[in-house]
């Protein structure tokens, strides 16, 4: 049985998954991440496994400033970068409480 999930991508990143579906022949975006995931857990199985760090939230400024002093990436990347965040649920302001 397949499960479905939604994955929210930055839309530089997601014009480089277009683009590797086209030259690699991938059917869909569906198609490519499933080879990316079962990549990930063979390497990860290995005797050296791919580590993941706790995420902690920083202020949205300082990522974009991080981003920028690279210099690595394109001001559209960075604001979309910076617009995802700031609609995750990590970083997104909760709705304001109604009166009553």
């Amino acid at each position: 049985m397949i499960q479905t999930f939604n994955v929210s991508l930055p839309k530089q990143l997601t014009e480089r998954v277009d683009r590797l579906i086209q030259q690699d022949g991938y059917s869909s975006r569906s198609e490519l991440v499933r080879s990316a995931l079962r990549l990930f857990l063979k390497l990860s199985q290995k005797k050296q496994p791919v580590e993941f760090t706790a995420f902690k939230p920083q202020p949205l400024s300082e990522i974009r400033n991080q981003l920028e002093r690279t210099g690595l990436y394109s001001n559209e990347f960075i604001d979309s970068v910076i617009s995802g965040l700031a609609e995750s649920s990590l970083y997104a302001k909760p709705a304001p409480k109604a009166k009553t």
